[in-house]
């Protein structure tokens, strides 16, 4: 289900959110928020870019290419060479204060009020951002529930988000969902692909779930449980998909791993809040 919203979520989106396991939230973030995320992201593409040159990988750098395509065309003339498919501790290095930013973003922390019934929220360190391209099993994230990579916390009071940096569909890897199997619960088993290391859903249940494409464009989120089985859709396109995904999760429910990279992004008592002095501390040797 999607629905139009200012952050604030009524009760006939939380209703659905509850029966669905996932809601589509359209309009939600500014286009200055994307712009921002947008240039986070190719400050990383730069960044990716210069050492493949450096390394004498490339004879360009392709500034001439557009945001879908410069790290594409850079990374095939490279020779397809590995990169960090979530360089989450290159973005806090290279772009620290617009990171902070992003993470504690004010209208994603209203969404998370609603969803969690608190105004004292963790913005978690595990968020992401994904470069997938086209046709290339390294990237692609099988069915899986979140939960699976941490299933301790698949009970906590946590919501995750997810949101593109262009239009994305079925045919360039918008997520699918599983309407209502979150319900489940955690699944009893997962298994690696031994491709590309993920974590999912046993082939044989992955075929049972119904697959319903959330087809997004700048400025939309969906968000989800936990336990919500998804899956990235294959990218066929001839361009790179960029996302990026948050969680949120209940201050009272942080706990030492929780805390270890997250921020408490919003708090009744103003002195429990993560300043920016203390988010670059926090990821200063950080491991994960």
């Amino acid at each position: 289900m999607s629905v139009t919203c200012q952050s604030r979520l009524s009760d006939a989106d939380l209703e659905a959110f509850q029966r669905d396991g996932y809601l589509i939230l359209r309009g939600v973030l500014d286009q200055d928020y994307i712009a921002e995320c947008i240039t986070a992201t190719q400050t990383w593409i730069d960044h990716q870019i210069q050492a493949w040159y450096d390394e004498g990988l490339i004879s360009e750098l392709y500034e001439e290419e557009d945001f879908r395509h410069r790290f594409l065309k850079a990374w095939q003339a490279a020779g397809e060479p590995y990169y960090p498919r979530s360089p989450r501790k290159d973005m806090i290095k290279l772009e620290a204060q617009r990171m902070y930013d992003i993470l504690l973003n004010e209208r994603l922390l209203d969404i998370a009020e609603s969803i969690l019934g608190t105004e004292n929220i963790v913005s978690h360190g595990i968020f992401n951002l994904r470069p997938k391209a086209p046709n290339q099993k390294f990237t692609d994230t099988p069915w899986h529930q979140d939960a699976q990579y941490f299933r301790e916390y698949a009970d906590v009071n946590m919501v995750n988000m997810w949101f593109p940096m262009h239009p994305v569909d079925a045919k360039n890897s918008c997520l699918a969902f599983a309407p209502g199997m979150h319900r489940i619960g955690l699944f009893e088993n997962d298994e690696s692909d031994i491709q590309n290391g993920f974590i999912g859903l046993k082939p044989e249940e992955a075929k049972q779930l119904e697959c319903v494409p959330a087809e997004l464009n700048p400025g939309d989120v969906v968000i989800f449980t936990n336990t919500t089985p998804h899956t990235a859709m294959p990218n066929l396109s001839d361009g790179m998909r960029w996302s990026w995904d948050l969680r949120f999760i209940d201050y009272k429910d942080a706990d030492e791993w929780t805390m270890e990279l997250g921020s408490v992004a919003r708090h009744q008592d103003a002195d429990q809040l993560t300043k920016f002095d203390a988010f670059i501390e926090k990821w200063q040797g950080a491991e994960w």
